[in-house]
């Protein structure tokens, strides 16, 4: 197995009528575990997430994803309590991420011509876009410089 199929969780609230508690609008991200992250949009919703679970099974009962994306915001009002905006969206997925913590991306070595970019983790912003330029490279058969780092059947993962 060259991934880990995990759970997570995210939320938005209604438009806070007031977020100058906010310095600077800045992203807030806490590394222990289970992390979890908060941002704010440009119509004055906060966007929170984490709590992942070690569970590769999606959620489908809506009354237990509420219970886990009423914690999150539970953290929200932790960290700023007189916002009053109440929680208007919550979601769950599953997302894979690979055991030496960097993504799939490249080209099926049993089947050529098709491509990935995969395992990505909490980190789908930045890989995308290398993603997107290492794959225009590959299929103009072009090589590139981190190509056989984020390979398929990279050789580092037998050890992991």
């Amino acid at each position: 197995v060259k991934a880990d199929v995990n759970r997570t969780y995210a939320l938005a609230t209604e438009p806070q009528p007031d977020l100058s508690a906010w310095k600077d609008n800045i992203l807030i991200w806490e590394t222990a575990r289970p992390y979890f992250y908060m941002r704010t949009t440009a119509e004055g919703r906060i966007i929170a997430g984490g709590h992942d679970e070690d569970n590769p099974k999606p959620l489908n009962s809506e009354s237990e994803r509420r219970k886990r994306t009423d914690k999150l915001y539970d953290r929200i009002k932790e960290h700023f309590p007189l916002f009053t905006g109440r929680l208007e969206y919550d979601w769950t997925a599953v997302f894979g991420e690979s055991r030496d913590n960097l993504p799939f991306i490249g080209e099926d070595p049993k089947w050529p011509g098709v491509y990935y970019c995969l395992g990505y983790g909490g980190n789908g912003t930045v890989y995308s876009m290398i993603a997107a330029n290492l794959l225009l490279n590959l299929i103009r058969g072009e090589e590139h410089p981190i190509s056989h780092i984020v390979r398929l059947d990279r050789p580092s993962l037998e050890s992991v």
